[in-house]
């Protein structure tokens, strides 16, 4: 039996995509994953979050004591800067505001489950906040509230991902196999699972989406691609409001085309879980800033330029889509076999 174990995440919204991912995956190698529940002897499937030591020791106990198999799925980019080692860091801090930060992340990974809601924390947290902007208020100047609260956004995810990195050198011993979903997350896991497609997208609506996690930049990136739309001679609705939410997977609305920014100007990296995601779910090509050609579903998106210089048609992505399905499953195949081999080793 295989299993997915999902109580290490205390929001469940961004690990559906990997689990619809894994699971559509895996019917197509006759692979069945059990989303009911742990039975001893079980492969059990971990989405990396071992940001809480409590929530990581209760995950090692329970793999002892009914001796378990764990595969990880590891989606997030190692970073080793001199802020330290943590997840998708691509931007050097100041010294003081990276102390603080490990600091902060130290605590947020030693605090009970139970009082990580409470007021001391957010307390401790908010001091941090203060120390951090400090120097940015005195050299800002006038800074609107939207800046203010995406900046402190920032600062609790920097906590959030170090906190998270914690957790995950910990527990990489307890595990029976690594899978990663991306080429370039980690020189230590070899295995990359590879978005499953079946069918292309019609090229047929006119409707462009944004979404996922809302960051400065990526507002920014939304307003100036709102101008060009807008400015362009081409009959698309772009449905962005100032405001970027976080997809449901539950809501597969067709669209035309998705826009894609980046979280932040730093990042380096492509987002096939993103391509994926509203590929699969609403029919809409990938519009993207660039290609980092580090990822073969990046072939199925096309970058802003492309897009509004009408330089793609639907045979060309069709020949883009068809190469894809040929590397997916010489690829996954392969993993699906050492999942296979976990579970006769049971």
């Amino acid at each position: 039996m295989i299993s997915f174990y999902t109580a290490n995440h205390f929001s469940k919204i961004g690990i559906l995509d990997i689990i619809e991912l894994v699971s559509k995956a895996a019917d197509t190698y006759g692979v069945k994953i059990n989303r009911n529940g742990i039975s001893s002897g079980d492969v059990v499937i971990l989405i990396d979050d071992f940001s809480s030591y409590f929530e990581l020791q209760k995950i090692i106990e329970l793999k002892k004591r009914n001796d378990l198999k764990y595969v990880l799925i590891a989606t997030e980019f190692e970073t080793h800067t001199k802020n330290g080692v943590s997840f998708n860091e691509f931007k050097l801090l100041a010294r003081l505001p990276a102390i603080t930060i490990r600091l902060l992340a130290y605590l947020y990974f030693w605090t009970p489950t139970f009082i990580r809601k409470s007021r001391l924390l957010k307390f401790f947290i908010a001091s941090g906040a203060l120390i951090f902007f400090i120097p940015f208020l005195f050299t800002q100047g006038r800074t609107s509230m939207s800046e203010l609260f995406g900046h402190i956004s920032f600062l609790k995810r920097c906590i959030y991902m170090k906190a998270r990195r914690l957790g995950y050198e910990r527990f990489i011993p307890s595990a029976d196999l690594l899978i990663k979903t991306h080429p370039a997350i980690s020189d230590k896991i070899k295995d990359v699972i590879l978005p499953p497609l079946t069918s292309q997208a019609p090229f047929v609506d006119k409707k462009i989406k944004v979404s996922g996690t809302e960051t400065l930049y990526r507002v920014q990136k939304c307003n100036e691609f709102s101008e060009r739309v807008r400015n362009s001679k081409k009959d698309f609705q772009f449905l962005f409001d100032g405001n970027i939410v976080f997809d449901n997977s539950k809501t597969q609305t067709s669209y035309g085309y998705a826009y894609q920014p980046a979280q932040t100007p730093e990042w380096n990296k492509s987002n096939p879980i993103k391509i994926w995601r509203d590929y699969v779910f609403h029919g809409a090509i990938p519009i993207v800033d660039q290609k980092f050609s580090d990822h073969p579903i990046e072939d199925i998106a096309i970058i802003v330029e492309d897009f509004f210089s009408n330089k793609t048609n639907q045979e060309q992505h069709r020949i883009h889509f068809e190469k894809y399905l040929k590397v997916l499953d010489l690829n996954n195949e392969k993993i699906f076999k050492k999942i296979k081999e976990l579970v006769e080793s049971c």
